[in-house]
């Protein structure tokens, strides 16, 4: 009997972990610029400073999770499925 792992084979992996790092490397720019430009943004986007401050240390702490991710020889699935959900939420909650 063989064992099935959730686990993304090495074969497969490599464009997945090239659009992982391309993703980690966008949002840690997200938040890097949230934390730096908040005081700037804070009246341009209409939300409070210490919110944005917020998401950008969020948006920090998930990029440093999905290069994690990216690092792997062969990525967990149910994590790069929570990774791509969490895209698509925020993608459709800064399109409303």
């Amino acid at each position: 009997m063989t064992a099935h792992t959730a686990t993304i084979h090495t074969a497969d992996a490599g464009l997945l972990r090239f659009a992982l790092r391309l993703d980690a490397a966008i949002t840690a720019a997200n938040g890097i610029a949230y934390l730096a430009l908040f005081w700037l943004l804070d009246g341009w986007l209409g939300v409070p400073g210490g919110f944005l401050a917020a998401v950008g240390a969020f948006l920090i702490a998930f990029a440093a999770f999905v290069g994690r991710l990216a690092s792997q020889a062969a990525p967990h699935r149910g994590a790069v499925i929570a990774v791509i959900a969490a895209n698509v939420l925020w993608a459709l909650d800064s399109a409303l």
